[in-house]
């Protein structure tokens, strides 16, 4: 048995990593794009998706605290905590392009070309997390009633809208759908996750 505490240090540094090399690697191709900013044609759509993603990663930051809970953690649990995290890096390091030709770049056409691949694989981590909630919860859900109510009133709702704007993304190429998935996917994202908060004591001594 390892002391309170230890298995969430290890386990959290495992997968901070990857959250860290995504973030980096976001970063990198956001400094990218500024040092050649008279070559780039700048587009809205992109940077916006490249946002989204960006306060995605914060989010993971946040659900790493429901690990100080485990007091065990098998092989394949460590298996399913890294995969989750996979799709999200994937997207992050494909939302903006790595390199800019010497003859100019527009982001649009660079957005619609590879936003099907960075919307799957948001809807894929997106589903990982679903799930995970609800295997996670499933003896409340099915227990106590106000948490059954929560799932089938709020969670659900609120998952399958998403979903619907990742898919709008996807298949349409008209920018209005596209402003309008954005606007839901932000709306969603500011009611689920701003009363969020981590508690702990103070580092400085009384």
């Amino acid at each position: 048995m390892v002391q309170a505490g230890t298995l969430f240090g290890y386990l959290a540094a495992f997968v901070t990593i990857v959250l860290a090399l995504a973030l980096s690697d976001l970063l990198i191709s956001v400094h990218r794009l500024l040092r050649a900013r008279k070559r780039v044609h700048w587009r809205p759509l992109p940077l916006v998706l490249a946002t989204f993603i960006a306060l995605s990663l914060l989010t993971c930051f946040f659900e790493l605290w429901d690990l100080t809970r485990w007091t065990s953690l098998s092989y394949y649990g460590l298996v399913w905590q890294i995969a989750q995290y996979v799709p999200v890096f994937l997207a992050t390091c494909a939302v903006l392009p790595d390199e800019v030709p010497e003859d100019g770049f527009d982001l649009d056409q660079f957005y619609f070309a590879e936003r099907r691949y960075i919307v799957a694989l948001l809807a894929i981590a997106f589903l990982f997390d679903a799930g995970g909630y609800l295997a996670g919860q499933w003896g409340d859900i099915l227990a106590r009633p106000e948490i059954s109510i929560f799932v089938l009133t709020v969670f659900l709702p609120m998952n399958l809208l998403t979903l619907a704007a990742f898919a709008a993304i996807s298949w349409s190429e008209r920018k209005w759908l596209h402003w309008l998935s954005f606007l839901i996917l932000f709306g969603l994202a500011h009611v689920g996750y701003s009363g969020w908060v981590v508690g702990g004591a103070s580092a400085l001594a009384p």
